[in-house]
């Protein structure tokens, strides 16, 4: 059954993060204009043959549920839906589809596509750099295997090799993965292999802030030692510093081009047809542009040879400079052209003027656009002809400083909501984890909402919980103006999304929906008005309620089979034997494990971990940062015994910077002094946290049972008490118990 919602467009995206989030909202303005309401479906990208049970493939269920519903529309951002499946996934999902679609991203044979062109930014990106002919050794950061984006990037960096009679070094290739972390692990071991390195060019700027950090970690200089270079240009890319030189997506042109075109399909009655209907069309191709900043050097020319100094040259080089990005409507670029001229000629404080008042304008969603007007007005800056730019250069710096500390001042906001907003996540998780009935789980989810205070917010929950969406459910939760709700539960057929009280909502600005999920099945979805709030955590907060819906299912089922319900009670117990923070065992676990090896009476050692100088961390650099230092610490810990100990090895986390160890081992005297020597060892490595790194130690006390206590209450007093006594002995160090 479809039910018309005529008034209202579908965009299918793989997520809502930064990428996708400038996206939606280009459609979502043409779309309001027009007087559609938008719902973008977050559902990650599409499977693969051969992993339909995954977690990933669970997710994509809810755009087969979207194919029900009967809307004017579909934007599919196949780009990202299926940048590893390839377009032949995308056909597959959207043949039987009757309704007008448009490809973003990806040329899908037979639907309308409107595509980024790699190709120009990229090959620009590759001349820039190949244009210093000492610049012999390029190194490339791959995104993940089979991803046709990261092996275009890759096809062009080495055809450029070639061209220029550069050498292509298979060993200077290494997989990022499209991931932070891996990216600077395999950067930072090819730098320790290959120091004469004179480039990284990365397929995503991600992987290469990753790279500047290693190399920087390395003790090199950029650009002085090598220069690095990324794809996208994401808000981050001017963060860096010097900022990163990219190639930029021009994004937002795309979206408001495949907007248009569904606009035109959708009056277009010949277009009802589906996205194959009509004949075919080459796609529309939007060329991408590199972006140099000071991560590759920049260029040197003065300004009085590149452009005349007026309001129109400036004004022209700064719309060349921002193409792509989506101007705050508040902000005439013109206006600032002007001030700038007027600054370049007598000195006039009016650019001062204009860009303090408007720094109250910075917020985190235009963020990105005045970093980059900054760099660029800062680039124009430099180039000033020698007779000027000793006195217009200060001035001109000093124009951007309050548009630079609010830029500051809005990411360090951000930082501090992502991790406020993680904090209540993981309470919100473990609530609600020990919620069984309806009731429980959204008194849990109002504490969330009370906090996150989104401006519409709606939880349906599926009748049948399964590996598909249902096709019936009910409205369980409905928040309008940061207001519940109340009133009785709804039932509705999903094919409509929501129910009749409450369709007007689909029809008027912008909603996420994504699928509320557990394990491999759908339990429901949820929709939020994401204006004015980071959603970075939206899947982790719908799996958290899919998990509590879960076991709602599970205690209601189980009321009837024993069996069933000694499954959900160890999932609970197994939730709370586990620290909040670094996922350990806490101390209840370890206390009740311990006790367990006291009845055994088998030898076995037991140590007491505390780490020094991690108060002055905490202190000075805040409690977020102390936290974030814990899990780095958990995680090297747990690979240490892991290695060392196998199964005989039991970490656990008391509390606070404590931990506690258990060695199960047949001879735990050796077992122990061979275990403290590892984790000794692991600490003297630093721990990376940010673009720098923190160097503490560990003092570990030991006792054995039951030569030195024969219960688990003096077995604690006694390492306990060694404990102390490395630390009195100078630290960083381990003593067993006399």
């Amino acid at each position: 059954m479809k039910t018309s919602l005529r008034k209202t467009l579908i965009y299918l995206s793989s997520d809502y993060a930064d990428y996708a989030r400038s996206v939606v909202e280009a459609v979502h303005a043409v779309a309001d204009a027009a007087g559609y309401g938008l719902v973008c479906v977050a559902g990650r990208d599409l499977e693969t043959a051969g992993d339909s049970r995954t977690e990933r493939a669970v997710c994509n269920g809810i755009y087969r549920l979207i194919k029900r519903v009967g809307v004017a529309g579909i934007i599919c951002d196949a780009g990202m839906l299926g940048h590893q499946a390839g377009a032949g996934a995308v056909i597959r999902f959207l043949e039987d589809c009757r309704l007008p679609c448009v490809s973003l991203g990806l040329d899908v044979p037979g639907m309308p596509s409107v595509v980024a062109d790699d190709i120009p930014g990229m090959t620009g990106l590759m001349e820039h750099l190949l244009g210093e002919p000492d610049r012999r050794r390029f190194a490339f950061v791959r995104g993940v295997p089979q991803d046709m984006y990261s092996l275009e990037r890759e096809r062009i960096f080495r055809q450029s090799l070639v061209s220029h009679g550069r050498r292509v070094d298979e060993a200077l290739f290494v997989a990022g993965n499209y991931d932070a972390d891996e990216a600077y692990a395999a950067v930072a071991r090819l730098l320790d292999a290959h120091r004469d390195i004179d480039a990284i060019v990365a397929a995503n700027d991600t992987m290469a802030l990753s790279a500047a950090r290693a190399a920087v970690a390395a003790g090199l200089a950029i650009p002085g030692d090598l220069v690095v270079t990324g794809f996208d240009d994401v808000p981050d890319a001017t963060r860096l510093s010097p900022a990163l030189t990219t190639v930029r997506q021009p994004m937002v042109r795309m979206a408001e081009l495949g907007i248009a075109r569904l606009l035109e399909m959708i009056s277009d009655p010949a277009a009802s047809g589906g996205p194959f209907a009509g004949a075919p069309s080459p796609p529309s191709l939007v060329s991408s542009e590199l972006v140099v900043r000071g991560s590759s050097a920049g260029m040197p020319t003065r300004l009085d040879q590149l452009v005349a100094l007026d309001a129109a040259g400036l004004l022209a080089r700064l719309r060349d400079g921002m193409e792509g990005l989506r101007a705050p409507v508040e902000v005439d670029l013109g206006d600032v052209a002007s001030c700038l001229a007027r600054a370049i000629a007598d000195g006039s404080v009016a650019l001062a003027r204009s860009l303090r008042s408007k720094a109250r304008g910075v917020n985190a969603c235009n963020a990105h656009w005045w970093s980059n007007l900054c760099h660029q007005i800062e680039t124009l800056a430099a180039l000033l002809p020698t007779a000027l730019i000793a006195s217009r250069y200060p001035l001109i710096l000093a124009a951007l400083v309050p548009v630079r500390e609010r830029i500051w001042a809005v990411g360090m906001e951000r930082e501090f909501e992502a991790r406020r907003l993680e904090r209540l996540r993981s309470r919100l998780q473990l609530r609600i984890g020990s919620s069984s009935g309806l009731t429980e789980i959204l008194a849990a989810i109002d504490v969330w909402l009370q906090t996150y205070r989104p401006r519409r917010f709606f939880i349906v929950q599926y009748d049948r919980p399964g590996p598909e969406p249902d096709t019936t459910g009910r409205l369980i939760c409905a928040s309008v103006d940061g207001r519940r709700l109340d009133g009785p539960v709804l039932p509705l057929c999903t094919a409509v999304i929501l129910p009749d009280a409450h369709r007007a909502e689909l029809e008027t600005g912008l909603l996420v929906m994504s699928p509320i999920y557990a394990g491999t099945d759908h339990f429901g979805y949820l929709l939020i008005d994401p204006r004015l709030l980071d959603l970075s955590q939206l899947d982790s907060v719908a799996h958290s309620i899919g998990n509590a819906l879960r076991s709602r299912f599970l205690f209601r089922e189980l009321e009837r089979q024993a069996t069933r319900l000694q499954q959900a009670n160890d999932e609970l117990s197994a939730l709370a034997n586990r620290d909040g923070l670094t996922g350990l065992p806490n101390r209840l676990s370890f206390e009740g494990r311990l006790r367990d090896a006291c009845e055994n009476g088998a030898p076995f050692a037991v140590c007491f971990l505390d780490l020094d100088g991690f108060k002055p961390v905490n202190d000075r650099l805040g409690h977020d940062v102390g936290d974030e230092l814990l899990c780095l610490v958990a995680a090297r810990l747990e690979r240490v015994v892991a290695f060392t100990m196998g199964e005989a090895g039991f970490l656990a986390r008391l509390g606070g910077d404590e931990f506690t160890l258990l060695l199960l081992a047949e001879e735990p005297g050796p077992a122990v002094h061979r275990l403290a020597a590892a984790v000794l060892g692991a600490f003297s490595e630093p721990f990376p946290l940010g673009a720098g790194a923190i160097r503490i130690s560990a003092s570990i006390g030991g006792a054995i049972f039951p030569e030195h206590g024969a219960d688990t209450s003096a077995l604690l007093r006694q390492a306990d008490s060694a404990m102390y006594a490395a630390k009195a002995a100078g630290k960083n160090g381990f003593v067993l118990c006399d």
